[in-house]
């Protein structure tokens, strides 16, 4: 991200009524921001799975201001900060459509194959999955 901006203004300094003087202000702001991680799937099954994450986050954060107040000399900071932060959780995710469900899809195939019964390829697909099926 690179932001900035700048302003100038007239500002009095001094009693009554004062004296004008010419102030401008410059501030430009830089970061960078990047992560690396990995996962591990500890349980995956129908209804969903679970996993554990890492990594680590790296941040760069530049910042750099001019102030001026009309005269030759004008005031100038800048400053830089690098922060690494460890990552760690986890994710979840539970299936609400129970996907992977093979007795769906077989029934499914089943429709499709009473729709079309000159569809070999639906044919030879449902007698392979209804072979995958256990057997309670």
């Amino acid at each position: 991200m690179n932001v900035g901006d700048d302003a100038t203004t007239t500002v009095a300094v001094g009693t009554d009524p004062g004296r004008p003087v010419n102030a401008a202000v410059d501030v430009d702001l830089t970061t960078w921001v990047v992560n690396a991680g990995v996962g591990y799937d500890v349980a995956q099954a129908d209804w969903g799975k679970f996993a554990v994450v890492g990594g680590v986050r790296y941040l760069s954060a530049d910042i750099d201001s001019t102030i001026g107040l009309g005269g030759p000399f004008p005031l100038e900071r800048s400053d830089s900060e690098d922060f690494w932060n460890g990552i760690v959780g986890f994710t979840f995710a539970y299936y609400l459509n129970r996907r992977g469900n093979r007795e769906e899809a077989v029934a499914e195939l089943h429709r499709l194959v009473q729709r079309h019964p000159d569809n070999k390829e639906a044919r030879m697909l449902l007698e392979e999955k209804r072979s995958d099926i256990p057997t309670h």
